[in-house]
């Protein structure tokens, strides 16, 4: 099966760890809950945040393939409107 590879960017200091999600709905659902979920920096300043995804892992053969530009998902400035 074919994952999406995502990453949470902080725009203050950079790449979070990356994760693997069945799909964007799936990466945009988790990182909103992430930034409503409150009490942490990503809810107090959900403009330093966004969704990556860097590409696509294939859960078959353990091959991890980049993407050819990577794209934003979700932007957390966007999250609590």
């Amino acid at each position: 099966m074919i994952f999406g590879v995502y990453c949470i960017e902080d725009l203050k200091s950079g790449f979070l760890t990356p994760t693997i999600e069945i799909n964007d709905n799936v990466a945009r659902r988790n990182f909103e809950h992430a930034i409503m979920s409150g009490g942490n920096v990503m809810f107090t300043h959900q403009e330093d945040f966004r969704l990556m995804k860097l590409g696509e892992f294939d859960s078959d053969t353990g091959r991890l393939a980049p993407a050819e530009l990577i794209a934003i998902v979700c932007d957390g400035k966007d999250v609590l409107l």
